[in-house]
């Protein structure tokens, strides 16, 4: 036979819960805080495609490029995930083309560390050329990683 519940007993049951509710929800909107919008493995335009093909043929001088900026800064390598990039704009100049690339780099579990705008200039020879680098932004670091800063 289950013993009926007390109202003090349902009091304590409902504050957990909204308490449980709330850490949630606080969670929720921190996470969607450090969100950028990147590369996304769902495209369905072919503007999508053709704008995700150039991140991935420009991938390998991303992840170099910003590992000259990052490894002053950290003691390990950063990881450089296509899904966190993003072809932000592409122009023609009287040289070839201008690319501007959002990048996130993370570490561990995809902590996101920055985010940064590489711009790049491709000639008619095909030659790349990083043209600018800007760090835009830095996010918080769980404490796990405070060892591993420079």
């Amino acid at each position: 036979m289950q013993k009926p519940i007390t109202e003090s007993t349902f009091q304590s049951i409902v504050c957990v819960l909204l308490f449980l509710f709330a850490v949630i929800l606080c969670t929720a909107d921190y996470m969607e805080q450090k969100k950028v919008e990147t590369l996304s493995m769902e495209a369905v335009s072919e503007e999508d495609l053709k704008s995700q093909t150039i991140v991935a043929l420009l991938r390998n001088n991303i992840e170099k490029d910003l590992s000259e900026y990052y490894d002053k800064r950290f003691i390990v390598p950063l990881e450089y995930f296509l899904y966190e990039m993003k072809l932000m704009h592409l122009r023609p100049i009287q040289s070839g083309y201008e690319m501007l690339v959002g990048i996130t780099p993370v570490i561990g579990p995809h902590d996101a560390v920055g985010y940064d705008e590489l711009t790049y200039v491709v000639d008619y020879a095909g030659d790349l050329t990083l043209k600018q680098h800007k760090h835009i932004k830095d996010y918080e670091l769980p404490d796990r990683y405070r060892d591993i800063q420079k």
